[in-house]
């Protein structure tokens, strides 16, 4: 019986990335506009709390959404 061992690695090989860095931060774009939702939430419109959402963040990138949706020109 032999002691010595290749440190081989026989599993699946792994996941292909496309090159992100997964531990880096956000991009700068993506923390204003999670910055953005977060703001609206905590400002909902009466008649926009009084619909009652179980998720008021969901709710105001809902808004938003539809919001810049009306903003942009047609065509």
């Amino acid at each position: 019986m032999s002691t010595d061992t290749e440190d081989t690695f026989t599993g699946p090989p792994p996941p292909a990335t496309d090159g992100t860095d997964v531990t880096a931060p956000p991009p700068e774009s993506d923390r204003i506009e999670s910055d953005r939702i977060e703001s609206r939430a905590g400002h909902l419109l009466p008649e926009e709390e009084s619909a009652g959402s179980d998720d008021p963040v969901g709710q105001a990138a809902a808004i938003l959404r539809d919001s810049d949706r009306r903003e942009e020109p047609p065509g």
